[in-house]
């Protein structure tokens, strides 16, 4: 199954809890996903049916936010806008800074209540970002 929308987060962490490190996590972001889509909407309701209110994420029980979360501890092979392979999402970003806001898809393997991206494809490029934009110029 293929979900669309803007990336607008896309980064590599890891975590501490209790003293021990998560392996390091890809957490991936996107806005304006419609899911009004009745394939998707099914796709989703049939990988959700079996798990409590509680395990459901956000973005499957308020779909009106247009918003889809999703993480992976393996790399994401990625297809950049001028179509040239990469073996990791995380490698075209650092090579491309203009990636938030491209229009992106992300193949979604279900398992075990949840789903998980299998690779990602950028259909255009994302705007450029100017991190001093709001500061006064003197």
């Amino acid at each position: 199954m293929i979900i669309k929308g803007k990336l607008i987060k896309c980064n590599e962490t890891t975590k501490t809890f209790k003293g021990k490190e998560t392996p390091l996590t890809t957490f991936i972001t996107l806005a304006e996903v419609d899911f009004s889509d009745k394939e998707l909407t099914k796709y989703f309701d049939e990988v959700y049916k079996d798990a409590g209110k509680s395990f459901q994420p956000n973005w499957y029980k308020h779909p009106e936010e247009g918003y889809f979360n999703t993480k992976t501890q393996f790399a994401l092979p990625c297809i950049g806008w001028d179509n040239k392979h990469y073996d990791s999402v995380l490698d075209y970003i650092n090579e491309n800074a203009n990636w938030v806001g491209a229009e992106v898809g992300i193949s979604l393997k279900a398992k075990a209540n949840t789903v998980y991206p299998q690779s990602i494809k950028f259909y255009g490029e994302g705007k450029e970002i100017d991190p001093y934009a709001e500061f006064d110029e003197e």
